[in-house]
């Protein structure tokens, strides 16, 4: 059984802060019909301060459920190549050990990069959401 390193396309897909692009910027219609786009715009603009930041929330939660997947995803790849025992049941060469290591050592850099990144995002929208406040009080 052979281990492939994670491709450089996985990881900058899941390294992407934004929802599917055309090439000029714009929301891809094919993925996202306009309905759709519209229905958002309409939901967002009713929204207050707080309840945009516990969208936020939501949106980071759900993330880090699926960071959570992952990482339990790659312990099985981990343990199906090691083998319950440590035994390497394919008998991988030293090079396909170091490319299988290297590969999971992506995986969780990306994942590491992401959680990063949601990180910032909560602060920064919480200080706004302080801001807001403090204009508003």
């Amino acid at each position: 059984m052979k281990y492939d390193v994670v491709p450089d396309k996985l990881l900058l897909e899941m390294d992407e802060e934004e929802g599917p692009k055309t090439g000029d910027g714009e929301v891809n219609s094919a993925i996202f019909p306009q309905k759709m786009i519209n229905d958002l715009t309409l939901h967002s603009q009713n929204l207050s301060n707080a309840d945009t930041l516990r969208e936020l929330l939501c949106s980071a939660a759900l993330e880090e459920t699926a960071i959570a997947h992952l990482i339990h995803a790659q312990a099985n790849k981990i343990e199906a190549f090691t083998g319950r025992d440590n035994s390497f049941p394919t008998s991988p060469t030293n090079q396909q050990i170091n490319d299988f290591q290297n590969g999971i050592a992506r995986v969780f850099e990306a994942m590491v990069e992401k959680q990063k990144q949601l990180i910032r995002m909560i602060e920064i929208s919480k200080r706004l959401l302080e801001q807001d406040d403090l204009r508003e009080g």
